[in-house]
């Protein structure tokens, strides 16, 4: 075991409790940001799989007869999401 000197556990800790911060605050102005909607459209959202440039290919397959079901399988995604690309819930901002 090595000893350590009082001094270098306290920067340790002073360095642990500066990135600890940092994370909350990234943690709470993320959340901030997904509960007041402010640049979470679309790409910008880090929770997105799907593209901007899906969007509009997804609404005219299904326009033209293709289901929910296999759209969301070929993305990658839940029926109910391209339901809701689809019916504007989400995505509002694409054409």
């Amino acid at each position: 075991m090595i000893a350590a000197k009082r001094g270098d556990v306290k920067r340790i800790s002073e360095k642990y409790d500066i990135v600890y911060s940092s994370l909350v605050n990234y943690r709470l102005k993320l959340g901030c940001d997904m509960l007041l909607g402010t640049n979470m459209e679309g790409n910008s959202n880090p929770n997105h799989i799907l593209e901007e440039t899906d969007i509009p290919v997804i609404r005219e397959c299904y326009s033209r007869g293709v289901s929910k079901k296999e759209l969301g399988e070929r993305y990658g995604v839940h029926p109910s999401t391209i339901y809701l690309a689809v019916a504007r819930k989400t995505w509002k901002h694409v054409e």
